[in-house]
């Protein structure tokens, strides 16, 4: 089952809360998510 990009972010900021977060959707299904954080 997909997860929403957005749900992903959002749980990543709650571990990190002073990354930044890009989230690209590699297949363009919303099935298959690349994420890279950045610490501010």
């Amino acid at each position: 089952m997909p997860m929403d990009g957005n749900e992903i972010e959002q749980r990543i900021v709650g571990a990190f809360p002073d990354a930044k977060v890009v989230m690209v959707d590699l297949a363009g299904d919303g099935d298959h998510w690349c994420q890279r954080r950045y610490k501010m």
